[in-house]
């Protein structure tokens, strides 16, 4: 089996030439060919169906029904955690948009020097 790619840039019928003189110099002539074009995809389906064919099938790692090893459980608590953490950062922000002096603050807390709050401790 060979896949050739890059079909798309040239001629059909160019492609078809080539396939048949590389088969006669290589002694391939039972060999199965697949043009195919990443770009464009053409021909990609086919060689995909061929190789499923051919693949043998697998292990059972999960039971019926079942895709993953992680509980569904996990994937809601992931869901949750998503969006609390999305709400969050919103929040963040619009707090950010507001002025120290709306909420009750003559300044920023956070911005205060440590030797004015070393002095109030004091006190």
């Amino acid at each position: 089996m060979i896949a050739v790619n890059k079909i798309d840039r040239v001629d059909r019928v160019e492609v078809l030439k080539h396939l048949a003189s590389a088969a006669a110099e290589l002694g391939l002539a039972d060999a199965e060919y697949f043009p195919v074009s990443a770009t464009t995809g053409e021909g990609v389906a086919a060689l995909v169906e061929h190789l499923t064919a051919r693949m043998p099938e697998g292990p059972r790692y999960f039971p019926s029904g079942m895709v993953s090893d992680v509980p569904e459980a996990f994937y809601v608590a992931e869901l949750v955690r998503e969006q609390l953490l999305r709400h969050a950062e919103e929040e963040r922000s619009a707090l950010d948009r507001v002025p120290g002096d709306r909420v009750g603050l003559a300044e920023d807390p956070l911005a205060r020097s440590s030797s004015s709050a070393t002095h109030k401790r004091a006190s």
